[in-house]
């Protein structure tokens, strides 16, 4: 597909780079060898077996802080009544929070990607994975309202060790199986918020969004205690701030908040050490999101056509 003077190839994976001293001669996508003057990479946060590729070809990463945890759910009705004290308001779509707290113990809490009259979908990159996103149609009409809660961690605080780059991808792969693993497919573990701050295992049949299939579980149990700890602090800080927040359910596992490692690179937005290979958006470590991510593109654009 051409547009605007470019070709865009569609289910066209790169699989390899081909280098010739210090700069990027060639990529290897499909089998086929595509020449490159300049390469840039805007792979998002998800793209493991991208970042395992450059590591062999040299390509330097450092791990960072990110957030893991789950995603909440509640009646849309509920977040309605707690923030404007009406089930409904006409002309008004739905009620939204962001809520965040820091612990006792150090650690930021807070709630993102809320969506209100949204759904809990499954996101999982690779096969034998099991994740969870949040999302929302344009009317916003749903029944449910949902957001991830995560609390930030360090992947050396996950590994109880100074770990590299390629030990962070390792822990998070394993993590995203054991959930998969659980009910061996896409069904997700579920908690009430109440059985999650007591420690105690739900019974019975839990509802909400999902349409995947949804399973009682000890979620408290299947994430590091310093993550579950830090949680049920900012749950009992949240629900003092937003009535009824202690009426959720808690879902699944939710680990693509932002990539738990970041390339070397230089100010011009250059991988260190290359000379015309570039990483930008979510994927390079150095943007959160749709917005910061566009930006760290047209930056990088910019400095190309100046060159």
């Amino acid at each position: 597909f051409c547009l605007a003077g470019g070709t865009i190839l569609f289910d066209t994976m790169l699989e390899d780079i081909v280098l010739h001293k210090q700069a990027v001669a060639s990529v290897i996508a499909n089998g086929n060898e595509l020449p490159a003057e300049h390469v840039i990479l805007a792979t998002g946060h998800s793209a493991y077996e991208t970042y395992r590729m450059l590591m062999r070809r040299g390509v330097g990463f450092r791990t960072k802080n990110f957030a893991i945890g789950h995603r909440i759910e509640h009646p849309q009705v509920l977040i309605n009544k707690a923030q404007w004290s009406h089930e409904y308001l006409p002309g008004v779509k739905a009620a939204e929070y962001r809520l965040a707290t820091k612990t006792s113990s150090g650690e930021g809490v807070y709630t993102f990607c809320m969506c209100p009259g949204g759904y809990v979908v499954p996101s999982a990159a690779y096969e034998g994975h099991n994740i969870v996103n949040g999302m929302s149609y344009y009317l916003r009409d749903g029944k449910f309202s949902n957001a991830g809660i995560v609390a930030g961690v360090h992947p050396d605080m996950l590994t109880g060790k100074t770990c590299t780059p390629l030990e962070a991808l390792d822990w998070m792969d394993m993590a995203e199986q054991a959930f998969f693993a659980f009910s061996d497919g896409f069904a997700i573990p579920a908690c009430p918020v109440a059985d999650y701050l007591k420690r105690k295992h739900p019974k019975g049949e839990i509802r909400g969004s999902y349409t995947r299939g949804m399973m009682a579980a000890p979620l408290y149990d299947m994430v590091p205690s310093a993550v579950s700890n830090a949680i049920s602090e900012g749950l009992q800080n949240f629900a003092r701030k937003l009535k009824g927040f202690e009426q959720g359910i808690l879902m699944g596992f939710e680990s693509k908040t932002s990539s738990p490692i970041q390339v070397m690179r230089e100010d011009n937005g250059r991988c260190t050490g290359f000379d015309n290979m570039y990483f930008v958006g979510e994927g390079s470590g150095y943007a959160g999101g749709i917005v910061s991510s566009a930006a760290d593109g047209i930056r990088c654009a910019l400095r190309i056509a100046s060159d």
